[in-house]
């Protein structure tokens, strides 16, 4: 026998063995605290309310008071395309999605707003520059969804104010937007 291998410590003795304890540490490290925050994440997310959803193509169904620029924007083959990540709503108006509107979604207000560019045609008489906002009442009903309103510029004076209803159009199914 060798007795190196004999002596305690030596070459041939066995590794040391943890106790009990510290595998039960060690588990609750490695498993307990992840599933502990996983079920507080849960918990925590059950209050969190989805915001209405108010994506999609919509046509313009009644303008008032519409200047030259917004009945260009709004009305003929004009479309009013919405997408929407979360809260956050991105819209085009135009014929060509010539104007980009991003802001907001709370509740059911929709807020909007973008620069209108300087591509637009001239008879479109939009006051290129300026800033032009769409706040809105999203509405559901039960085969399509329905949006109440504003559309206006905030530093030209003689552009009115126009006010407008809109219609989502349905998607034949398995199609985006």
């Amino acid at each position: 026998m060798n007795p190196a291998a004999a002596r305690p410590g030596g070459l041939g003795s066995a590794c040391p063995t943890f106790p009990p304890v510290r595998h039960l540490l060690a588990y609750l490290a490695f498993v307990g605290i992840p599933l502990a925050g996983l079920l507080g994440v849960l918990r925590l997310g059950q209050g969190i309310r989805a915001p209405q959803a108010v994506h999609g193509r919509y046509a313009v169904t009644r303008l008032d008071s519409a200047g030259a620029c917004q009945a260009f924007l709004l009305s003929g083959d004009s479309s009013l395309i919405m997408t929407q990540s979360g809260q956050q709503v991105t819209a085009t108006l135009g014929r060509t999605a010539a104007v980009t509107l991003r802001g907001s979604v709370s509740g059911s207000t929709l807020t909007l707003a973008g620069v209108v560019p300087a591509a637009l045609p001239r008879e479109a008489a939009c006051p290129v520059g300026d800033t032009m906002r769409l706040v809105g009442q999203a509405r559901r009903a039960p085969d399509h969804g329905r949006l109440d309103g504003t559309l206006a510029f905030l530093r030209c004076a003689e552009c009115s104010t126009a006010t407008f209803q809109a219609v989502r159009l349905l998607q034949p199914p398995g199609r985006g937007l």
